[in-house]
């Protein structure tokens, strides 16, 4: 697997908000690294519908395993 969440956290979430933090890991299996990507904006989908976004500040890929931080929902 390219992509595997390794955790995802809805603790901080209650009745009317979803606050979510996820730790992704993102495998970069080629010989380029893009440095620095910046930030990253992730749709989040739950069968078929999209249940919120999800950002990442100052990314880089670099070759092999990435482990990136998502925060957000709504």
């Amino acid at each position: 697997k390219d992509v595997e969440i390794q955790s995802f956290d809805l603790s901080r979430s209650n009745k009317t908000h979803i606050n979510a933090a996820m730790l992704a890991r993102i495998r970069n299996p080629s010989l380029i690294a893009i440095e620095p990507i910046g930030r990253l904006d992730f749709v989040i989908f739950y069968e078929n519908s999209s249940v919120g976004a999800m950002l990442s500040d100052n990314i880089n890929l670099v070759r092999g395993d990435n482990y990136v931080r998502m925060f957000g929902m709504g």
